[in-house]
């Protein structure tokens, strides 16, 4: 088990990451050095956000709503730079996964139902 200060760590340290990830987003946002923007964004995923932690246990809604405007602000950089952006996140990645298997079900339906139409 951890020591208390160390899971007080970690909590100032979520914490800290939300904040650097909300102040990067509010870049995009304002278009403020969106061209060095997502080297910054790949750089705080790699340091805070790293693949071998646990899919994430709690569900944080702040964090949550700051990948959810980033998502959207991601429309502002060049295709190779989303996908960096994406890769790096592993919130991000496990999002744009789940969306895109959800589509692809919808999709798959529609075309079956279509088909039984005719």
């Amino acid at each position: 088990p951890l020591h208390p200060l160390h899971l007080q760590a970690a909590a100032m340290g979520g914490g800290e990451r939300l904040q650097q990830l909300r102040v990067l987003v509010s870049r995009l946002e304002r278009n403020q050095d969106v061209a060095t923007v997502h080297k910054e964004l790949v750089s705080l995923a790699t340091k805070h956000w790293p693949d071998e932690e646990e899919e994430d246990d709690e569900e944080n809604g702040d964090e949550s709503q700051a990948f959810l405007r980033l998502e959207v602000l991601l429309l502002k950089l060049p295709a190779a730079e989303q996908d960096a952006v994406v890769g790096a996140f592993r919130p991000l990645r496990a999002e744009v996964s789940r969306r895109l298997a959800a589509w692809t079900h919808e999709f798959n339906d529609w075309l079956s139902d279509a088909g039984q139409a005719k």
